[in-house]
C-alpha cells in the first residue's frame, strides 16, 4: 500500500514538472496602427459610413479599441478649437496693435511713412 502512494507521489511530482516546463500561452501582441489609419477609421464611422461592429470586425478591432480611438479624436478636436480661438484673439489683438503703428507713423512721419522707413508691410 505505501509503495503505491509512493508512486502516485512520484507520478504527481512528475506531472507538476511538466506542466511548469510546458511554455504559458502569451496573448498576440496588440496590432500597432498607424494615427492616420485611426483617424480616417473614426470619420467613418462619424460620418455614419460604417457601423462600429463592421469595422471591428473587418479589421480584427475591438470595440473597445474603437472606443478608445473615438475618445481620443474629439478630445483632439476639442483641443484644436480651443487653440484655434485662442490664435484668432491673438490674430485680433495683433491686428490693432499693426493699426495704431500705422496711424502713429503716418501722424508723426507723414503720409510717405512705408517709404521714408522701408516697411514691407501692407
Amino acid at each position: 500500500m505505501a509503495e503505491l502512494f509512493i508512486w502516485g507521489l512520484i507520478f504527481a511530482i512528475f506531472c507538476m514538472i511538466l506542466k511548469s516546463l510546458k511554455p504559458e500561452e502569451k496573448p498576440p501582441p496588440k496590432k500597432e496602427y498607424k494615427q492616420t489609419f485611426k483617424e480616417k477609421t473614426v470619420l467613418e464611422i462619424l460620418k455614419g459610413k460604417s457601423e462600429d461592429d463592421i469595422i471591428a470586425e473587418n479589421e480584427g478591432l475591438t470595440k473597445d479599441e474603437l472606443k478608445e480611438w473615438k475618445e481620443k479624436f474629439l478630445n483632439d478636436i476639442s483641443d484644436f478649437v480651443e487653440q484655434r480661438e485662442q490664435m484668432y484673439n491673438q490674430i485680433g489683438e495683433l491686428d490693432v496693435q499693426v493699426k495704431w503703428f500705422k496711424k502713429t507713423c503716418e501722424k508723426h512721419i507723414g503720409e510717405d511713412w512705408k517709404e521714408k522707413t522701408g516697411y514691407k508691410g501692407n
